[in-house]
């Protein structure tokens, strides 16, 4: 009959198995003289059974040759001046020490450990910053940045090393923004700028940071919105019109950062005087404008479609006539005007299209009954509610301000793209 076995004993059984395989493989790595891997497996033996026998006398005999290794090795290191390294082992040797008093084995260390830690950290911080301003003067900038956080991050700077580091960093973050600037990446060069004012504000970085704004700073001109020849007879009377003055005043609003935007009275003369507010401006011709108007770059907006309707399809309603019969009306619930806009951006450097823009949609409704009759409106007899439907100017009223809705949208929606273009290298 099989025996069961409790879960606590069985929990213990492989615990104790578990020490003894690390013991057996601490044992083949003390064989091949590997102290420092035996004194690891010795310690995990140990962290598993405190009283496993012999493992106590193993850890305390190959923990000091490990820890002999360790310092020997730390030595070579600092002679070939490789101090970062030689950090690494006295702090693996420190961290041997704590790990088998933890297992209740106590490891010597020299008696000057201490010291000669602590002057291995010193050199080892020198030589990080004497790296990082070696790149630093080698105009290195992206590496010596790294460099230097990488040994603030690594080390106790003491007072002349911090002032060193200071001085270094702010010197490799200037030199890097400027670098950019020279390279035509104002964007990245602007980051850079905005890192050093962070770090330390100076007058020398905030000259630099207008410099970079200056010289990466875009200039567009935004043309009047025109339409599509196709739209002549759907659009809106007044749409246009009241879609540029919109327009003209979402420009002047602020913009963003290495954008700068023509003064839209300025564009809109400039495209009279050239006689070309009477047309579909092509690249060429929004070439020659922008060129007049000291821009680099010509927004070309156009009303691609604009139409008012009834929405769905109607419900027939019967009403009585003069004659004494009866006609069919057709009426609808809601009036919408939509209309969708595209612009394209012209390099004017030369003449050709940089950025195109599909068709945006923008709508704007009510709810308002109204009805169509193809027959002669003088035989109905319609009630006062009726009259309303075909009431004219009534329709023609909201139609007006359903027109000054989309207008102010479109402006609202064209300029807030033209803010958000990305033409600084």
């Amino acid at each position: 009959m099989h025996k069961l076995v409790s879960i606590p004993l069985l929990v213990l059984l492989v615990g104790c198995v578990s020490a003894e395989k690390r013991f057996e493989q601490a044992q083949q790595a003390e064989a091949e003289g590997r102290w420092a891997q035996a004194a690891d497996l010795y310690i995990d033996a140990l962290r598993k059974d405190a009283e496993l026998p012999g493992a106590r006398e193993r850890l305390s005999t190959v923990g000091a040759r490990a820890l002999a290794d360790k310092l020997e090795l730390a030595e070579r290191l600092e002679r070939n001046r490789q101090y970062a390294q030689a950090v690494n082992e006295y702090g693996g040797a420190a961290n041997l020490v704590d790990r088998a008093a933890a297992v209740r084995v106590a490891l010597e260390l020299p008696a000057d450990f201490v010291a000669r830690k602590e002057a291995a950290i010193a050199r080892a911080t020198d030589q990080a910053l004497e790296n990082a301003d070696a790149l630093l003067a080698d105009r290195r900038y992206e590496q010596a940045i790294a460099r230097y956080r990488d040994a603030k991050n690594r080390y106790v700077l003491d007072d002349a090393q911090t002032a060193r580091w200071n001085e270094g960093l702010l010197k490799a973050l200037l030199g890097s923004a400027d670098q950019l600037r020279l390279q035509g990446q104002y964007r990245p060069a602007y980051d850079r700028v905005l890192e050093a004012l962070a770090f330390r504000d100076t007058e020398e970085a905030r000259r630099l940071r207008d410099t970079i704004v200056e010289e990466g700073t875009v200039t567009v001109a935004v043309l009047p919105v025109w339409r599509a020849d196709d739209t002549a007879a759907t659009l809106p009377p007044g749409l246009l019109a009241e879609t540029n003055d919109h327009l003209e005043e979402g420009l002047t609003a602020e913009t963003p950062l290495f954008l700068r935007v023509v003064d839209a009275v300025d564009t809109r003369k400039k495209v009279r005087a050239l006689g070309f507010d009477r047309m579909a401006i092509r690249d060429r011709q929004a070439a020659v404008v922008g060129e007049q108007l000291g821009a680099q770059y010509v927004v070309v907006p156009w009303i691609a479609r604009a139409s008012i309707g009834v929405g769905k399809e109607g419900t027939k309603v019967a009403v009585p006539t003069t004659d004494g019969g009866t006609a069919e009306i057709e009426t609808f619930q809601r009036r919408d005007l939509v209309a969708f806009y595209r612009f394209r951006v012209v390099r004017v450097l030369d003449g050709q299209t940089a950025v195109t823009q599909d068709d945006v949609r923008i709508k704007a409704g009510t709810k308002v009954k109204s009805a169509i009759y193809g027959g002669d409106m003088t035989k109905l007899l319609l009630t006062q509610e009726q009259h309303r439907w075909f009431d004219g100017k009534r329709l023609a009223e909201l139609d007006r301000k359903m027109t000054r809705e989309v207008a102010h949208a479109l402006a609202e929606s064209l300029a807030a793209s033209i803010r958000e273009l990305d033409l600084a290298p």
